[in-house]
């Protein structure tokens, strides 16, 4: 069973006619360009859970949005052998008219810690004693019907943290595709695993012999294994100790003691896990128009 949360991205940046955005034509110097409607795009970043407003790329400038640390503290929840991991999904919304089209990139560029510190992801690797660095966060696009299952192979002895897939120049919509700009929508999955494998696995054998009436004897051997793990946490602050002692005098004049010892490991509060910031970069595409003097 998978657990999921949703978020959203959309929002919107645009061009005018063709003398202010020359860069979806691709001419030579002689050709003569007619003043036209050249085409406008839109883009932006909005967490759906939060319920804020869109952050719009205004002039193509990259938009950003966040993990929340709470989805990391999610590996908590984590048992067994190979639980499933915790899913999250955002969607990419946007749309060009006229001959433009849109690609993206998304970066997973640093953990933001509660008081708004930032971690720089230097390299994919997360900041030591958070949740992350005991993870794997990965994240890649979404199959039919906004399907998550399909949680890409991690790179045999990669030891990032973190993993993008298909994540560069990604196409939201190919140029001089959409005439109506109508809105285009991508679901993306965030999957988070915790990392450490069980403490150990565990064999017990149970033989049992039985004798029969006539003398004859049977034999059954039987085998139980079990895997042995602590539970998913941060690394303990320390172990803390507590001793108690007591003493009574009975009405006879004598004496009785004792004494008792509590002991607690403490550990971090998970509710501290840093977020995981995303940077999504917007790039205009166009149709390339050959030079006259290629097309004659």
């Amino acid at each position: 069973m998978r657990i999921t949360a949703t978020s959203l991205v959309v929002g919107a940046l645009s061009f005018g006619t063709l003398s202010g955005a020359s860069a979806l034509w691709t001419v030579n110097d002689t050709t003569v360009i007619p003043a036209m409607r050249s085409g406008s795009v839109s883009f932006a970043v909005q967490d759906a859970l939060q319920k804020a407003a869109p952050v719009t790329s205004k002039d193509g400038e990259a938009v950003s949005l966040t993990i929340p640390g709470s989805v990391m503290a999610e590996v908590l929840t984590q048992t067994g052998l190979s639980p499933d991991p915790f899913i999250w999904r955002f969607h990419v919304t946007g749309a060009a008219y006229g001959i433009a089209g849109l690609d993206y990139d998304i970066v997973a560029s640093a953990q933001i810690a509660k008081d708004g510190t930032v971690l720089p992801l230097t390299d994919g690797k997360a900041v030591k004693d958070t949740l992350l660095a005991n993870s794997t966060l990965r994240i890649y696009p979404a199959g039919e019907g906004d399907d998550c299952s399909l949680v890409p192979e991690l790179p045999e002895g990669d030891e990032r943290n973190v993993h993008l897939y298909a994540a560069e120049d990604h196409t939201l919509q190919a140029a001089n595709t959409n005439h109506q700009a109508s809105p285009i929508t991508q679901t993306w999955c965030a999957a988070v695993d915790w990392n450490q494998p069980p403490d150990g696995i565990y064999v017990n054998d149970a033989f049992a012999v039985g004798v029969g009436e006539d003398g004859s004897s049977r034999t059954a051997v039987d085998e139980w294994i079990a895997a042995v793990a602590f539970p998913v946490s941060l690394k303990a602050l320390g172990l803390y100790r507590n001793r108690a002692e007591a003493e009574g005098r009975a009405e006879d004049g004598t004496f009785a003691s004792d004494d008792a010892i509590w002991e607690a490991t403490v550990f971090p509060d998970p509710s501290r896990e840093p977020a995981v910031l995303l940077e999504f970069q917007p790039t205009v595409t166009t149709v390339s128009t050959a030079p006259r003097a290629e097309r004659n």
